[in-house]
């Protein structure tokens, strides 16, 4: 209502989404954004306003979705990481409700949300690469080898925006995800081990956060 709209700006930013999104115009937000504020100058009292009116502006995204059948679930996995624009926000969210069909879904979801507590009861840093000369067990060493597999794999489907074959190519990791968490004990003693763990785990989540957080599905 006008009411909760006085100055008519869920109404003006739901019409520029719809715009973007129906035809496919690649208009990178925060750029948009910045120019904007930039423009302003002075004028703006807030220092965070890019931010704020992208947030805005994916409240109102959001329920574009919602009124489209996309659950909330899939729409704040793509929403985590941030998408430059409406349309490959659009890309994403396809591929998350394509991944969100395949048996291995539910495991890897909950795998990566296993993942995500892990490194945040940490309260460490994990390196930036693994020592494979750490490894202890073949699963660690099957993980570390699909990992660095999958990385360059993807790379062809990330530079054309295909985000559904990622994620169907991610998804035959669903096996040794789950042998690795079923015969290796990441948060042990002994540090060294323990950060190498760390790290392989970080790789692994990296790679789906390429595409979304899956462990919010």
């Amino acid at each position: 209502t006008g009411d909760k709209d006085p100055f008519a700006l869920r109404r003006a930013t739901l019409g520029a989404l719809r715009i973007m999104k129906e035809h496919a115009l690649p208009l990178p937000l925060r750029n948009l954004l910045q120019v904007a504020v930039t423009n302003l100058g002075e004028r703006l009292s807030e220092t965070d306003t890019v931010s704020q009116v992208y947030d805005f502006m994916l409240e109102r995204l959001k329920g574009i979705y919602l009124e489209q059948g996309v659950s909330a679930n899939v729409f704040e996995a793509v929403a985590r990481v941030q998408p430059d624009s409406v349309v490959d926000f659009d890309r994403r969210i396809s591929g998350v409700i394509t991944f969100e069909r395949q048996a291995e879904a539910e495991a890897l979801a909950a795998a990566n949300k296993r993942i995500r507590n892990i490194l945040r009861k940490a309260g460490e840093r994990p390196p930036e690469n693994t020592d494979p000369s750490l490894f202890e067990g073949n699963e660690e060493q099957l993980l570390h080898q699909l990992v660095e597999q999958k990385t360059q794999q993807i790379e062809p489907m990330l530079a054309v925006f295909d985000y559904e074959a990622v994620l169907l190519s991610l998804a035959e990791l669903r096996q040794p995800v789950d042998h690795f968490f079923d015969e290796v004990m990441v948060m042990v003693g002994d540090p060294a081990l323990r950060a190498n763990r760390l790290a392989l785990l970080n790789q692994l989540s990296q790679l789906f956060l390429k595409v979304a957080d899956i462990s919010r599905i």
